[in-house]
């Protein structure tokens, strides 16, 4: 998708690259949506939501509530056109993997020193 995409918007202005976007973020979303047992889902209960009124796919994941925003991932990878974007970004909802915060402690200001606990 990352070759068709640079193929296509070769010589292309900013429309046609926006045009493009949507195109590509619609079949994004919908390989993970097939492939993953996901379906469309269109967040407007929360206007702070970083998707809201954008579509994403959810029920992809074993985490609840998780969104895959497509056109989001498209974009960023038109804006640097980095290979392995679009697989890194549909891996990163499909195979998570949790990190610990065990080891990370808190650090506070006192008297103008940085104190761990």
């Amino acid at each position: 998708m990352e070759n068709l995409f640079n193929l296509m918007s070769e010589n292309s202005g900013k429309d046609e690259i926006s045009s493009l976007i949507i195109s590509f973020a619609r079949h994004l979303g919908e390989l993970v949506r097939t492939n993953c047992n996901g379906k469309w889902y269109l967040p407007l209960d929360n206007e702070e939501n970083v998707n809201f009124n954008n579509p994403v796919i959810i029920g992809h994941s074993p985490i609840k509530n998780l969104e895959f925003a497509p056109i989001s991932v498209m974009r960023a990878f038109a804006l640097r056109r980095k290979p392995g974007t679009l697989k890194k970004a549909v891996d990163a909802q499909i195979h998570i993997k949790p990190i610990g915060l065990s080891d990370l402690g808190e650090e506070y200001l006192d008297n103008h020193k940085l104190v761990r606990v």
